[in-house]
């Protein structure tokens, strides 16, 4: 359990803290499981008013509903898309350090 979402995931799986923002071994299977897709800016030059990584991740219950993060990092925008998807109630929503 991380600040109330159960991702699936606990440190004894790890045998450390887990921090699936700051560590790949932790964040990268969440990416895979959730399907999230990860742009940097450079594939998208229509944003450029946002950090340098954008993820998105569709809403499985609704699909025509996604949620998009934004952050400086992929790792870190991966998991605001995965937080925000796992707070939201069918709701699109975008995050951002911003």
């Amino acid at each position: 359990m991380t600040h109330g979402c159960d991702f699936g995931e606990s440190s004894d799986r790890f045998g450390e803290t887990f921090e699936p923002s700051q560590n790949w071994k932790h964040g990268g299977p969440l990416i895979e499981r959730y399907g999230i897709c990860l742009k940097g800016r450079v594939c998208m030059s229509d944003l450029s008013g946002y950090n340098d990584w954008t993820a998105t991740v569709r809403n499985v219950r609704e699909p025509d509903d996604s949620v998009m993060a934004h952050a400086s990092s992929p790792l870190v925008a991966a998991m605001r898309a995965l937080v925000a998807l796992k707070l939201s109630e069918g709701h699109p929503a975008v995050i951002s350090e911003n």
